[in-house]
């Protein structure tokens, strides 16, 4: 997000207006073996990134990736697809990814 981006959504925010309807949703899949994150997406709602997931998974297990659940992000994620390094610093940052079940 640009620093105006950043700027406008604090102060729509302040003066108790808000931008999530207008955010796409994005899902988000960490694998291991590789360590990567992906971003599937753009949806519109929740529902049709849910319709979509199975395919998601289906193809990264079909590659060899253990795959953990998908997680529902709103926002425009950094990249698209994070992978070694840069991926194991930014999973560090999550604090849910010890409690994570592979799938």
């Amino acid at each position: 997000m640009s620093l105006i981006g950043a700027l406008r959504n604090f102060f729509s925010k302040l003066a108790g207006e808000s931008d999530t309807v207008t955010q796409p949703w994005w899902l988000q899949i960490i694998t291991d073996q590789p360590t990567c994150i992906y971003y599937f997406g753009p949806f519109a709602s929740p529902q049709e990134a849910q319709r979509h997931q199975a395919g998601y998974i289906d193809d990264l297990s079909a590659e060899g990736a253990r795959v953990f659940p998908p997680t529902l992000v709103q926002g425009n994620p950094p990249e698209l697809t994070i992978e070694g390094e840069t991926a194991k610093q930014r999973l560090t940052q999550i604090d849910s990814v010890s409690a994570l079940q592979l799938r």
